[in-house]
């Protein structure tokens, strides 16, 4: 589930803005809307009440843009602030899995489409006591930082095939993990968080589609039978 996004000049987002699920004093007395991940508690559900253009569909542009980096979908479509000339786009998202908390950081060049920087990290603690691990990082023109202590034998290996992937896409998508088990297992944990991302667009709402959608597997129809029973 969704912990955190951070973004910064990407639509609207002129400067550091983040949305967080992580619980506060009011939000924890609802308990039944809230869940323990590690050391701190999220809500599970969340109504974000602003005035028209104030960022909402904004901020669910950003949340889908993680879902096509992570899967490899195409076309990517992530826009700069308008009012700047830097053409690098940031977002960091946290999420849950497993009681642990992992994130991605991502600084992505829309002019030139390319990654300025991709990092992979899970999170301890909260507040001050709050620390990040990095798994994997990259920078553009710089050499792959791996965590040997997470990534084990397949650290070397994983960066010598980092020297020949492709900054236009994400590593988990260039790079074949079928002998790096360790790797796999990152690329699954992320890409099982991007998969359970559902977008529905009420404000333009597709029949024919919705009706595809049932039709196209048991999983489907339940959880857009879900979806419609929470609306």
């Amino acid at each position: 589930m969704l912990v955190s996004l951070i973004m910064n000049n990407t639509y609207i987002c002129d400067s550091e803005t983040e949305f967080s699920l992580i619980a506060n004093m009011t939000s924890r007395r609802f308990t039944s809307n809230t869940v323990s991940v590690g050391k701190v508690r999220v809500v599970k559900s969340a109504v974000v009440l602003e005035p028209n253009n104030a960022g909402k569909t904004n901020l669910i542009k950003c949340i889908s843009a993680i879902k096509q980096l992570i899967l490899d979908k195409t076309p990517f479509q992530i826009e700069t602030n308008m009012f700047t000339d830097n053409p690098v786009c940031s977002l960091e998202v946290t999420f849950s899995d497993k009681n642990k908390i992992y994130g991605l950081a991502v600084q992505y060049n829309v002019h030139e489409n390319n990654f300025v920087l991709e990092s992979y990290f899970y999170v301890e603690g909260k507040g001050s006591k709050e620390k990040k691990t990095t798994l994997l990082s990259r920078e553009y023109n710089s050499d792959l930082t791996v965590n040997d202590k997470f990534f084990l034998k397949d650290a070397d290996d994983l960066i010598s095939a980092a020297k020949f992937a492709s900054h236009n896409h994400m590593l988990l998508n260039v790079i074949n993990t079928e002998e790096l088990p360790r790797f796999n297992m990152l690329k699954s944990i992320y890409r099982e968080f991007a998969e359970k991302i559902d977008i529905v667009d009420m404000n333009q709402p597709i029949i024919n589609k919705t009706i595809e959608m049932m039709k196209s597997s048991k999983e489907n129809q339940r959880r857009i039978s879900n979806f419609v029973k929470k609306c």
